[in-house]
């Protein structure tokens, strides 16, 4: 009976918190949500996907990896829509291989959302996955990009607020679009929060790859939180 109860104990302690393999020392320990909600056509996830992939398989993103001081991230992907699903679990990653297999799995990733843009609601599942992370990342971060405002969910003040208060850092990759054109100064009012919170904005599609890599790099640089505007770092 009390072997019983001490699996149980260590199964949920495992539910909430990173597994033994991830409970490593790691520079930032960065969580990509990427908005599938109903206005990003398959299309356009597609080049996203693309691009993430891109960036993360690139010489840029390993350099960066070992300039941290550790030499080390723990990188973890959720989709968002109407609802927010971790779709690639924490992956701790140093080495060429790690990096590059990583940017492989990336590249194969399937949709597995839609709906509204409940970006609260991402935001609470997001907060939750990270605060077990604290004893092990120098930072934490959730990299957030989409096109368009929240319009659904959990309040987004309220659950902002929230990660705010645990030290996580949310940063911002708007897409810009015809139908929403000032997504950029919404999510630099509204989403950006902590050490170092900036957006890296994304002119449409068409310029989200390079954008994503500028995001990336940025934010996995060991001393970026000094030095970067608590606004548009640039436009691609």
């Amino acid at each position: 009976m009390k072997r019983a109860a001490l699996a149980l104990i260590g199964l949920l302690l495992s539910a909430t918190s990173p597994s033994a393999g991830e409970r490593r020392p790691v520079d930032v320990a960065l969580v990509l949500a990427l908005d599938v909600s109903g206005s990003i056509s398959d299309d356009a996830w597609k080049v996203q996907r693309e691009g993430i992939a891109s960036a993360v398989g690139s010489d840029q993103f390993a350099q960066a990896v070992r300039r941290g001081q550790i030499g080390r991230v723990a990188i973890a992907v959720v989709q968002w829509g109407t609802s927010a699903r971790m779709v690639m679990g924490w992956r701790v990653v140093e080495s060429a291989n790690e990096v590059q297999a990583l940017a492989r799995d990336m590249r194969a990733m399937q949709r597995a959302e839609s709906g509204g843009t409940c970006m609260g609601t991402m935001l609470k599942m997001i907060t939750a996955e990270l605060v077990p992370w604290d004893d092990y990342a120098s930072r934490r971060i959730v990299d957030v990009s989409g096109d368009g405002a929240s319009n659904c969910g959990m309040d987004l003040k309220e659950m902002r607020s929230a990660a705010l208060k645990e030290g996580i850092t949310i940063n911002g990759l708007p897409i810009i679009t015809p139908v929403e054109p000032k997504v950029a100064d919404w999510y630099a009012d509204n989403v950006i929060g902590g050490p170092g919170a900036f957006t890296v904005v994304a002119d449409g599609n068409g310029g989200f790859a390079e954008a994503f890599l500028r995001k990336l790099t940025v934010e996995i640089a060991s001393n970026y939180a000094g030095d970067m505007p608590a606004r548009m770092v640039a436009t691609y």
